[in-house]
């Protein structure tokens, strides 16, 4: 399965395509960033990443939290590989109004 890319923007307008979570997919992101207008160093697109994560510290801070507990934690639960979460796996009632999409299940979470 493919999974579907998801993007991070910044303040000047770079946009960065997340391609995992491991450091390495975070370093191989930040290395494929869309540039606009101006040139932003790629340390400083580490710690956007993972300040956007809601991670404290800057991508070493990054780096602590995924070794010490998000790693730990996808393999205790079998989280090791990606699911598409939007696509129903059953085709629903052709009545029933379910057609979902990321900008929705966020406005679900977000704006309630």
């Amino acid at each position: 399965m493919s999974l579907p890319k998801r993007y991070i923007t910044t303040k000047n307008y770079h946009v960065v395509p997340i391609l995992g979570l491991h450091p390495d997919d975070i370093k191989k992101s930040t290395k494929q960033v869309f540039r606009d207008r101006e040139d932003i160093a790629h340390c400083t697109l580490l710690n956007l990443v993972a300040s956007s994560f809601g991670i404290s510290g800057g991508f070493a801070g990054y780096k602590e939290e995924y070794q010490h507990k998000l790693a730990p934690f996808m393999e205790k639960h079998g989280l090791q590989q990606w699911s598409n979460l939007i696509t129903p796996q059953f085709t629903p009632d052709a009545n029933a109004p379910l057609s979902l999409d990321v900008e929705k299940l966020a406005d679900r979470f977000f704006f309630f």
